[in-house]
Order: C-alpha cells, then structure tokens, then sequence
C-alpha cells in the first residue's frame, strides 16, 4: 500500500504545482490587460502585433559566387565536397569563381 500513498503524494504536488502556474499564468494576463489598457492598444494592433512578432523571417538565398559541374555555392557555410576535393587535387577556389 506504499505504492498507493507515494502516488496519491505525487498527485497532491503535482495539483499544488498546477495551482502555482495558474496563479502566476493569472498575474501575467492581469499584467498584460494593464498594459493594454494604459498604452490604449486596440484588438487590430495586438492582433498584428502578433503577427509580425511570430513570423520567421524569410533571409534570401545567398548569390553563388563559385561553381563546377553544375554545381553551386555561396560562400558561406562549410565547403561541399566537390569543393574540398578540387582543392586536393591542387586546384585553386579562384578556379571556380564565377565571373
């Protein structure tokens, strides 16, 4: 019956803790509505606010600035291996600039 008392004490905490997130989940919305409230926010400007606050910024595909084979690469990140392995066989990276 140990099992059963150990299970009904998790229980317990586990309720105490959702008490607690309730509690501090209550005091920020209570935070929020005020700050709405003294900076005169209407609904269409919380509503595009969150939209421009949760939309991932798209960045723009680096230009290529080598190429082989038809292959391409910008530059940036690490070299792919066609890359790599021009280079060991003695070739130079201005080899593959493009003009």
């Amino acid at each position: 019956m140990n099992i059963i008392k150990d299970i009904d004490a998790q229980i317990e905490n586990l309720k105490r803790q959702k008490r607690e997130v309730m509690a501090n989940r209550n005091s920020a919305l209570k935070g929020v509505v005020e700050t709405v409230r003294d900076y005169g926010f209407t609904w269409e400007e919380i509503q595009e606010g969150i939209a421009r606050l949760s939309s991932k910024v798209k960045k723009e595909k680096a230009p290529a600035r080598y190429r082989k084979d038809g292959m391409e690469w910008s530059g940036k990140g690490r070299k792919p291996l066609w890359v790599i392995e021009h280079l060991n066989a003695g070739g130079s990276i201005e080899d593959l600039t493009i003009q």
